[in-house]
């Protein structure tokens, strides 16, 4: 059975952060229609700033794997998924796997 101990790699929070970051200065840039078919208000107030929440490890298994009773020693840790919060509240979220 994998180890529900594992640490996220050290530099996802920053690599995520800095992705939010580069979102951010995208969507600021739109503007007119383009902005409006995104649900982004183009020249109005900002939006509340994204951060990235606690990392949480992300498994996967075969269905033959689970057929065979297998579910647990054959799951695999494929990647980190991080909550996006706008304001507190759930936006969205991130996920991060090797490349």
């Amino acid at each position: 059975m994998p180890s529900q101990r594992e640490s996220p790699p050290t530099a996802a929070a920053s690599a995520a952060a800095a992705a939010l970051a580069r979102v951010a200065r995208a969507r600021a840039k739109l503007t007119g229609p383009e902005a409006a078919r995104m649900g982004i208000r183009a020249g109005g107030a900002k939006a509340a700033p994204e951060t990235v929440g606690e990392g949480y490890p992300l498994y996967a298994i075969a269905a033959a794997d689970v057929v065979r009773t297998k579910a647990l020693s054959a799951a695999k840790l494929v990647a980190w998924r991080y909550a996006v919060l706008r304001a507190g509240e759930a936006a969205g979220v991130l996920e991060m796997r090797r490349a």
